[in-house]
């Protein structure tokens, strides 16, 4: 459901749970000044919004190796 840039986009949040990482995203949305990044996170709010809790557990949010932290 979640592409590999949303995923990334997803490690910089909260991701304890899902309803901690849309709190998290929406408390950050208003400083977002890159529409780009803006459009992404409003894009991903939607996908959590449609999606259970165990989807979002299904997904590895940490980066991975040879990536920047």
């Amino acid at each position: 459901m979640f592409n590999a840039e949303e995923v990334s986009m997803l490690s910089a949040f909260n991701t304890f749970s899902r309803k901690a990482v849309v709190q998290d995203i929406l408390s950050h949305l208003p400083y977002m000044e890159n529409d780009e990044l803006k459009s992404m996170a409003s894009e991903i709010l939607r996908k959590l919004d449609r999606m259970s809790d165990d989807e979002f557990f299904s997904y590895d949010f940490m980066p991975q190796e040879g990536e920047d932290e």
